[in-house]
């Protein structure tokens, strides 16, 4: 048995060709109505931030923007969203549209052509809802760099993954990206995809942000491992994770389809972290033995990116720009979110990371 940080590096990070990564990884990126629409600062704040990790900005690209339903009081975690924020959001979905296409015209010498189709999608056992796809397509090359699905109703976080990533990832990897949490620092995804080849038990990676800094330390908890064997030794620097975060991540494809999505578990409106993440968490802390502890957790497979020991933030939730906003609005923000601080700071910490960090609203 040994602890977490022996994770270590034990080769160069970089190691790979960044030119091959759109052939193994595909992203998603799922976007729904924000206070910042119809701007689309956020979803460019998101795609500009690729540059941190060379290859990544030429993987195909699956973009699902959320419905919603139009009521008097907001709850946009619910898809529910005022008249004002509705007419927002269909602003911004025609200027993303637009955004997008020219973000995934990489080839000035190709032509491009896109094409719509309006399909009925699964929401459940008896549940449909409206898809429409967008496709831009290579005439020259037959590549699909874009696709993008609207749907007409509000479906949710894990309901939109499950669209993308089961109709149009084509690749063995995906990362999963939301509009609002955007890359702050370098980060190794050909090194840390090559490991997943070479490593069958890495099946999900994601990153430090503010609240998971030093996690291997900050997170000791007498119903979690306290420490877990290295196995093999990896050539990027990595800690076994007691939890599925939604932020952003890379997953083996096949697992997401089979082991997240393939237990039937959410309806509308569900988040994954909050619904398969909490059968990983119960898993993990029903055996009794620490060695028990950790059998339980190998097959989710869940690690955290652990350079310079956790120290160092990856991610940021860029709502916390709250410049982006007009000054009536950021005031308004900030009341609520200091509201909202408040309110969590008369709660037990329960180690488990808030859905929305105000902590990062706050932070300039």
């Amino acid at each position: 048995m040994s602890c977490p940080e022996c994770l270590t590096t034990t080769q160069d990070p970089t190691l790979g060709d960044p030119t091959l990564l759109p052939d193994d990884l595909t992203l998603l990126l799922t976007t729904s109505p924000s206070p910042f629409h119809p701007s689309t600062v956020l979803l460019s704040t998101v795609l500009e931030s690729l540059h941190h990790a060379p290859g990544l900005a030429q993987c195909p690209l699956v973009v699902m923007f959320d419905g919603y339903r139009t009521v008097g009081e907001k709850r946009m975690k619910q898809g529910k969203v005022t008249k004002e924020l509705a007419d927002a959001y269909e602003e911004y979905y025609l200027a993303a549209l637009a955004f997008l296409q020219t973000f995934a015209h990489r080839h000035p010498a190709e032509t491009y052509v896109l094409t719509t189709r309006t399909t009925r999608l699964a929401t459940g056992a008896t549940t449909f809802t409206t898809c429409i796809t967008h496709t831009l397509t290579s005439t020259t090359t037959c590549h699909t760099p874009l696709t993008m699905l609207r749907f007409t109703d509000s479906i949710g976080f894990a309901l939109a993954v499950r669209a993308g990533l089961t109709t149009h990832v084509r690749t063995r990897y995906t990362m999963v990206l939301q509009h609002d949490w955007a890359w702050v620092h370098p980060i190794p995804v050909v090194a840390i995809v090559g490991e997943m080849k070479r490593h069958a038990e890495i099946k999900y990676v994601t990153f430090p942000s503010t609240r998971s800094l030093e996690y291997a330390r900050r997170r000791k908890h007498n119903e979690f491992p306290d420490s877990v064997p290295c196995g093999a030794t990896y050539a990027i620097p990595l800690t076994p994770l007691f939890f599925f975060y939604d932020r952003p991540h890379v997953c083996e494809t096949e697992h997401y389809k089979t082991n997240v999505f393939g237990r039937g578990l959410f309806a509308r409106g569900d988040f994954i972290e909050d619904t398969y993440s909490q059968i990983l968490v119960a898993a993990v802390k029903a055996p009794a033995k620490n060695e028990d502890k950790v059998k339980a957790w190998e097959p989710f497979g869940t690690f955290l990116y652990y350079a310079h020991e956790g120290a160092v933030r990856i991610v940021r939730h860029v709502n916390g720009r709250n410049g982006y906003l007009e000054d009536g609005k950021k005031d308004q923000w900030i009341k609520e979110g200091l509201g909202k601080k408040e309110q969590r700071a008369r709660k037990e910490d329960d180690d488990e990371e808030q859905r929305v960090d105000w902590e990062a609203y706050l932070d300039e």
